[in-house]
């Protein structure tokens, strides 16, 4: 089934050799690692918007160390109980969710939404047998009713293009930091450190299907514990004494914790 459309004039996309087309010949090169780049120039707020090359190198590090074992699991549990012909995750970073929902699914289609070019880069290197994508949530280069199960974690997400893109049968899987997500780590980071709030996530249109807290405990050693910092937002935050502090240690321990929630669209009364 089509499912990519151009970002320029909407029509569906196909591929050929090394580049996707649409009717009207606007061409998309496939990059060397397999992505394709559908955010348009003027649809970019930054030079080079998402995350980084260093946050997703160091994404990649955590999650072969594990960091998503737990999450992982769970969301493969929800799949088996989900139509799942298609699967987009819209904030697929460096793709390990991709990854694993193909390789449990391998009838399924899999692509992984990306703002950031260095995620669909890394995603792509990691994975051949799915579809990466730059593209931002507010347009998203996928046909209306084409996908069964969306995914996004820790990113935002354009409530009217999830509704346009989903299928009448599909769900939504919306993954969000519980409230102890990390809270060893932040007491060593932070004199005062505060839990994430509550869920607050309630989708307009939307009807919650189930909720539940995945949680692990993760230990980080060496320099895993640079790469654990080096992902989150609080390297970026955090005064150069509390980091040094953090890095001198030889190792930590923090819990994972993880609100997922599943979601089935409704039409109002």
């Amino acid at each position: 089934m089509e499912r990519i459309k151009c970002p320029v004039c909407g029509r569906m996309l196909h591929r050929e050799n090394k580049s996707w087309f649409c009717p009207a010949r606007h061409c998309y090169d496939v990059a060397k690692s397999g992505y394709v780049n559908l955010l348009p120039a003027n649809a970019k707020k930054t030079k080079d918007p998402g995350d980084n090359p260093d946050m997703i190198a160091s994404r990649a590090r955590m999650m072969d160390c594990g960091y998503y074992k737990k999450l992982g699991e769970a969301v493969l549990a929800k799949l088996n109980d989900l139509p799942h012909a298609a699967v987009a995750d819209i904030g697929c970073g460096e793709g390990y969710l991709t990854r694993i929902i193909k390789e449990r699914y391998p009838e399924s289609q899999c692509i992984g939404i990306d703002i950031s070019k260095y995620a669909a880069d890394a995603a792509a290197r990691r994975c051949k047998d799915n579809l990466y994508i730059v593209a931002s949530s507010a347009a998203i280069p996928l046909a209306d009713k084409s996908v069964d199960v969306f995914i996004n974690t820790f990113a935002p997400i354009e409530l009217n293009e999830l509704r346009r893109v989903l299928s009448p049968c599909g769900s939504l899987i919306k993954i969000v930091p519980a409230p102890d997500h990390l809270w060893q780590l932040k007491e060593l980071l932070y004199e005062h450190p505060y839990k994430n709030p509550e869920v607050s996530f309630d989708p307009e249109g939307f009807l919650l299907v189930s909720r539940e807290i995945v949680a692990q405990t993760f230990h980080a050693a060496g320099d895993e514990i640079e790469a654990l910092l080096r992902m989150t937002p609080y390297y970026y935050k955090t005064s150069p004494d509390a980091l040094a502090k953090i890095l001198s240690l030889p190792e930590i321990e923090t819990i994972l914790s993880f609100n997922l929630s599943v979601y089935k669209p409704y039409e109002h009364p």
